[in-house]
């Protein structure tokens, strides 16, 4: 809504009226968002798309057709997330010449022009960090960033295919965990979340967010420089680092926890369990109350927990379920009443889950006498454990270890050693 609004005043064109397509998850949010930021006398439509099944597009693509016919003069500006409705426009837009073509934002990508096109179909955002758009190879980082998209949510391949050469080959595996390089989707997903700590949330400029990706991959086997850069062109295409059209960087602030870190708490809460089963509802009030808490009281930061905390929710849970396979979902019913209830119970043959409570019983093992932090990210970096300290808060969260703020050291209860 706010790209929309702004899209139109900087093209000095006026809004009369604003369709928003959305799921049933996102209505309220995005009904209090839109009817919130709307501008007065432009009446706002939220259509809700049924659950489970993507209609979106097709809604956008029908709505193009219909007000085209209702006024063949009208100009259309279309803010989505799905680099194939470009195609779909550029479709309308050639079989009558007379007409205005759309003009798509994609939020952080570059839906590719359309050949013999009268112009570019998608108005993009974000030229400022590849100028020229020019295809380039595709590298590991592009790999990492695309298999971390893919865990969160489906992505499109055909912002992958306008932007870089060799995806072919290797964007299959980008929707198989099992051949990720998962040394280097760790540090992805933790880029991810310290580009979004670096502001909390609010944009960072090129330079802040390359010197702390630079600073985060020092030490790697290849140029730090190169690397920190090629990482960040990584993160934009894939549109987990998004550019907001006046030269700043943010992140999405669902992502501010990165994937993996949240996903990993509830697979360690679930562990913990005899047996290792909860009801959906008690997790999702776990991930949402463990959630980063944004500085201050302002309406800001309210509405920035809100909605992202409910957007993790949504990608963490898929990517457990569908992608990870690390919980199978059941369905319990009430004793008192019969009416069920969805749970998740722990599926121990998954990789991800197998990783997880391995790397967790080498967190505990170095911690068999209080340490201070600086101590136990040192030991914890020497068993080759990357980012120790998200490792520590994750444990924390979920109980595993224990933090002592009078004492500022970590430690692992003793309680449940015999487990581990």
């Amino acid at each position: 809504m706010v790209a929309l609004q702004d899209a139109a005043h900087h093209h000095g064109a006026p809004l009369d009226r604003v369709h928003l397509h959305c799921s049933s998850a996102a209505e309220s949010r995005a009904d209090r968002l839109a009817l919130g930021r709307g501008e007065a006398g432009v009446p706002v439509r939220v259509h809700v798309v049924a659950r489970g099944r993507n209609l979106t597009g097709i809604a956008i693509v029908l709505g193009i057709a219909d007000t085209w016919h209702e006024r063949p003069d009208a100009g259309l500006l279309i803010v989505s997330g799905d680099g194939d409705l470009a195609f779909a426009a550029a479709h309308y837009a050639a079989r009558d010449p007379g007409k205005r073509p759309v003009e798509l934002l994609h939020p952080g990508q570059t839906a590719p022009a359309v050949p013999g096109a009268r112009r570019p179909v998608a108005h993009p955002l974000g030229l400022r960090l590849t100028p020229s758009l020019q295809r380039r190879p595709w590298t590991a980082w592009d790999q990492a960033a695309w298999t971390l998209r893919q865990l969160a949510t489906h992505a499109s391949s055909r912002v992958a295919a306008s932007l870089l050469d060799g995806w072919e080959a290797s964007w299959p595996a980008t929707r198989d965990p099992s051949a990720a390089d998962w040394a280097r989707l760790e540090r992805a997903d933790d880029l991810v979340a310290a580009l979004w700590r670096l502001a909390q949330g609010r944009p960072v400029t090129w330079d802040d967010a390359l010197a702390e990706a630079a600073s985060r991959l020092r030490g790697q086997a290849h140029a730090w420089q190169h690397e920190a850069r090629s990482a960040l062109l990584a993160l934009w295409t894939a549109g987990l680092l998004r550019d907001t059209g006046t030269g700043a960087l943010e992140v999405p602030s669902g992502w501010r926890e990165g994937l993996l870190l949240p996903a990993r708490r509830l697979v360690l809460h679930l562990d913990r369990r005899t047996p290792a089963v909860q009801s959906v509802a008690n997790l999702r009030r776990l991930h949402r109350g463990h959630f980063y808490r944004a500085p201050g009281g302002d309406d800001w930061s309210r509405r920035l927990e809100r909605v992202s905390s409910a957007d993790s929710w949504d990608w963490v849970a898929r990517a457990l379920r569908e992608r990870l396979h690390a919980v199978a979902e059941d369905t319990q019913r009430r004793a008192h009443d019969g009416h069920g209830f969805a749970v998740w119970r722990l599926r121990r043959d998954s990789g991800f889950v197998a990783r997880t409570l391995r790397t967790a019983r080498e967190v505990r093992a170095a911690l068999t006498t209080p340490l201070a932090t600086a101590v136990a990210e040192a030991r914890l970096v020497a068993r080759g454990i990357h980012a120790p300290k998200r490792w520590l808060r994750c444990m924390r969260d979920a109980g595993v270890v224990a933090w002592d703020p009078r004492s500022e050291t970590w430690s692992a209860p003793g309680g449940d050693a015999a487990r581990w």
